[in-house]
């Protein structure tokens, strides 16, 4: 699947964990194209939905806790597809990891490759595991400095190759300032959006399964009303299936 077709197909899960909150017009979907993300033909009217995710590294200056937690899922992900290139059995890895504050460009690849080379050469027998930690860095030589810890579980149930690391426990309380900054970057693209519309939504996702896109809501208070030039405005988290709707002012 291209990222292209990846982002498209998330944008669709996103659309349909939402209208199992509101209720969102029944038509035909047009979700092939951009600007806005999604286009619903109902009898009535179209209905355009831009679909954004508020991400921490984004909305938070100096999050570099978050920042990891997003370099941290990007290794895992080259590691499990290095890992299915060269034909790994069905595994479950788990690691700790510590990274650069700073990545350098191409050091991801170059970790997650690592990673594979190590796994491979240290895959353990059928219903059995392999496990070493830090402290064994002199009896094991091949051990990748990152690595705080690693246990690769060989199961006969494991269907696939899954690779996990532990990921930031911060989670920053939801402030109407970090709303604000994304709807005011969304509201600039709004006449090219109603090209393709009549009536123009924008769906703010939160807790979407991904911890950079996590954000407590416990103690947020949102504002009366809200500056923006869509038709309505959704804070939407996904996990917690929780809506609310923004009143719009111009």
């Amino acid at each position: 699947m291209s990222n292209r077709d990846a982002k498209k197909w998330h944008e669709r899960w996103l659309l349909d964990k939402f209208r199992e909150c509101y209720p969102v017009p029944k038509g035909t979907i047009d979700a092939a194209h951009e600007k806005p993300d999604i286009v619903i033909h109902t009898p009535r009217n179209r209905v355009g939905i831009e679909v954004t995710e508020i991400h921490h590294d984004k909305v938070i200056a100096g999050s570099r806790t978050q920042a990891q937690a997003g370099e941290r899922e990007a290794v895992m992900d080259l590691m499990e597809s290095s890992l299915k290139d060269r034909g790994a059995p069905p595994i479950a890895v788990y690691l700790h990891l510590t990274l650069p504050s700073r990545p350098q460009p191409g050091s991801r690849r170059d970790l997650a490759t690592r990673l594979a080379d190590y796994v491979i050469r240290s895959l353990p027998a059928i219903d059995e595991d392999f496990h070493r930690d830090y402290w064994e860095w002199l009896a094991d030589h091949h051990l990748p400095p990152e690595i705080y810890s690693i246990t690769i579980m060989r199961r006969r149930c494991l269907t696939s190759i899954t690779c996990h690391a532990p990921a930031a426990e911060f989670m920053p309380d939801m402030l109407p300032r970090y709303l604000e900054q994304v709807i005011t970057e969304k509201n600039r693209r709004v006449r090219d959006y109603r090209k393709r519309c009549d009536e123009a939504w924008l769906l703010l996702c939160i807790e979407t399964g991904s911890l950079a896109t996590g954000f407590s809501i416990e103690s947020f208070s949102p504002a009366p009303t809200i500056v923006a030039k869509f038709d309505k405005v959704f804070l939407f988290s996904v996990m917690d299936r929780w809506v609310h709707e923004f009143a719009c002012r111009t």
